[in-house]
């Protein structure tokens, strides 16, 4: 699988597997209860509002309960994937080869305003790594949450980072706003995110307040904007409607959190997943319990289902 195909890919063959594993071993696998990729007009969903014409693509459905519509989203942070494409400009136009830069940071920043800025910190560090001086600090000044330590030739580079998981859920819950073209309205629809360790340091800084980011990143998005009018265009640049957040959130019925371990270990059992469903209170088409449900059955590590009925608030 070449180039960045298989990070779309992947997390789809994840998440299919995971769907259909109460029916593994029937000859209908992968299509029941999962029915693979379907198109719908794009007037069901949010597409014309940003600007998408023609029909909304979905990864799969659910025809048994009327049809319940699903996308799957690949969950990482791209901060570590920007410093590193930043960092190999930098020592290209340098022309150096014993420099290596690490910068020190809160996980819990937000990447859109790293990329924003790319090129202005691009030059802010060729200004201030310069091979002549050989400088080890720079507290950047075009990031000012950021701050970059330098080793020249051999060594080890130690940097500091602290994460908290509400923060970051406070920061990146508005991402799920950039798939308005998926929330259905007139129908069940939720996104499956999925988490993998492959080139992505979200499950290791996460670490033990994994549970508290994925419940606080969909209650934002399920109870933050109630009542609120915050127009869904000030979110997302793209969106041309007059619809608040709250109603368009109204229109998204489930997160599904996937976290994939198999790398971890040797095994090859689906008991590689944790799963973490989040059910919004306040949705116009509501899935119901029943259709999760279907996984508290089986031998899969972790399933955590959380439908906020005495926290919407």
């Amino acid at each position: 699988m070449a180039g960045r195909e298989w990070r779309g890919a992947y997390p789809e063959i994840i998440a299919y597997d995971y769907l259909n594993y109460p029916q593994r071993g029937s000859p209908t696998f992968l299509t029941e209860p999962v029915r693979i990729n379907k198109k719908i007009d794009g007037t069901r969903t949010y597409s014309r509002e940003i600007e998408k014409s023609g029909e909304s693509d979905f990864d799969g459905y659910f025809a048994y309960y009327d049809d319940v519509f699903f996308d799957v989203k690949a969950f990482k942070d791209n901060v570590k994937e920007i410093l590193e494409s930043i960092y190999k400009e930098v020592y290209s136009r340098l022309k150096c080869t014993d420099l290596r830069l690490r910068g020190e940071y809160s996980y819990t920043h937000h990447y859109e305003e790293l990329k924003s800025r790319r090129k202005a910190l691009v030059n802010e560090l060729v200004n201030a790594f310069d091979p002549e001086r050989r400088n080890t600090f720079l507290r950047s000044s075009v990031v000012p949450e950021f701050s970059f330590q330098a080793m020249w030739g051999p060594g080890t580079l130690i940097t500091m980072h602290d994460h908290d998981p509400y923060e970051y859920a406070e920061r990146y819950h508005g991402e799920i706003f950039n798939h308005v073209d998926k929330f259905v309205r007139d129908k069940p629809s939720f996104i499956i995110y999925v988490v993998f360790h492959w080139s992505n340091l979200l499950p290791d800084y996460l670490s033990g307040s994994k549970k508290e980011f994925y419940r606080a990143y969909a209650r934002r998005v399920f109870c933050q904007y109630r009542y609120s009018p915050e127009l869904m265009k000030e979110k997302n640049s793209d969106f041309k409607g007059a619809q608040t957040v709250w109603e368009v959130s109204n229109d998204i019925s489930a997160i599904l959190f996937l976290e994939d371990k198999s790398i971890l270990g040797d095994s090859r059992a689906l008991t590689k997943l944790d799963a973490y469903w989040y059910i919004n209170p306040n949705a116009k088409n509501r899935l119901f319990r029943s259709l999760p449900e279907h996984w508290l059955t089986t031998d899969l590590t972790i399933l955590i289902l959380d439908t906020f009925e005495h926290d919407n608030y």
